[in-house]
């Protein structure tokens, strides 16, 4: 237990280090209309929102992960000890003629060229696991002086549950992208999760998501720590949402990573309490200023700048909104009840908020 503690924070502490660094000199250099400290009143329940959330819903989102991997993409368990498991095989069906293959357990494969041989060569596998079997037609570049040997799978042929139904669907939709140049994976990826990520955020601010989305707009000061103050339900259907979007689309870890990293250090980036504006490019993509006005307390900016990477999608959906002089807003904070000051009070105002919505439309009790 106290190892997995330390696996979450520490790397979570030394992360945050890292952003208030390069936050303070950005605040600096382009300091927003509504010049605060760097360590507000309420930084301390910003920051304990950021600690608190990543050890709260590890399990929830460890379990929740692990149940969509299986159910849409017809996974097996990968660990030997774990019910359901089924030992996955790996043989090469169609050898390569320039070079000798060794299967590993895993199952991996490591392929060694001739002497001498440079070129390309291909060789086909087949994996299997249990009823789902996988045939990948797999092209093999060799490299002389120094030798290098790179690889590409450039046809996969699925059968079993994993190609069938919304597992198949998601099989094919992972592999075409897969086929992409990775930059052009990348957009393509960071695109949909904010596409998709717009209408999950339109949804926090309906009626009966709203009450959880308070606590995220209850500050009356935005900066780049404010972007950690979110309910724990909110939290959760963020990340899941995000999480789905990877299965479906996504092959590779690495690119995947990529992803949460840039996501994630956008959302911190356009929180900063900055008058950074893009000019005409606002209406591509999200700047701080942009944002700020997301978080304005004003009628006309009011469920406006939901994107967080592409503002195009708002001006797309009709819910652009920056004013033509590029100005801070004047108010920030949107919230009009009184929110508790402590995360417990704050944690629970959701649901005491959404019994009253109930109770007063005689659904309650």
């Amino acid at each position: 237990m106290p190892d997995t503690l330390s696996a979450i924070l520490v790397p979570h502490a030394q992360a945050l280090l890292g952003y208030a660094v390069v936050f303070a000199l950005l605040e600096f250099g382009f300091p927003a209309k509504r010049v605060q400290r760097l360590w507000r009143r309420d930084s301390a329940l910003d920051l304990a929102y950021s600690f608190s959330l990543p050890l709260l819903l590890y399990v929830p989102h460890t379990l929740t992960l692990i149940f969509f991997t299986g159910y849409f993409l017809g996974a097996v368990p990968a660990d030997p000890d774990a019910p359901g498991f089924i030992e996955r095989q790996l043989k090469v069906v169609e050898n390569p003629r320039h070079g000798a293959v060794s299967i590993h357990p895993g199952p991996n494969w490591t392929y060694l060229p001739q002497p001498g041989f440079s070129g390309l060569d291909t060789m086909v596998t087949r994996e299997s696991a249990g009823e789902n079997e996988t045939v990948k037609t797999i092209l093999i570049r060799v490299e002389a002086e120094p030798q290098k040997v790179s690889w590409a799978v450039t046809s996969v042929q699925r059968t079993g549950r994993s190609s069938e139904g919304l597992s198949g669907f998601f099989m094919d939709l992972r592999t075409w992208n897969a086929e992409r140049p990775f930059l052009v994976q990348l957009v393509l990826v960071l695109f949909a999760m904010d596409f998709i990520g717009y209408w999950r955020h339109r949804l926090m601010h309906s009626k009966y998501f709203w009450p959880f989305h308070t606590i995220h707009h209850s500050s009356g000061s935005v900066d780049w720590l404010s972007n950690e103050r979110m309910h724990p339900v909110n939290q959760f259907i963020n990340t899941i949402v995000s999480f789905l979007i990877l299965i479906a689309l996504v092959e590779d870890p690495f690119l995947s990573s990529i992803c949460i990293f840039l996501r994630r250090g956008y959302s911190l980036y356009i929180h900063c309490n900055a008058r950074i504006s893009y000019g005409p490019l606002d209406y591509v993509l999200t700047s701080p200023l942009f944002h700020r006005w997301h978080h304005a307390n004003c009628p006309e900016a009011e469920n406006r700048n939901f994107a967080i990477f592409f503002s195009c999608i708002d001006w797309m959906f009709g819910t652009h909104y920056l004013p033509a002089r590029r100005e801070d807003p004047e108010q920030l904070g949107l919230v009009r009840d009184r929110i508790p000051d402590g995360l417990l009070g704050q944690w629970i105002y959701p649901f005491a908020k959404l019994f009253r919505v109930k109770d007063s439309a005689g659904l309650g009790g």
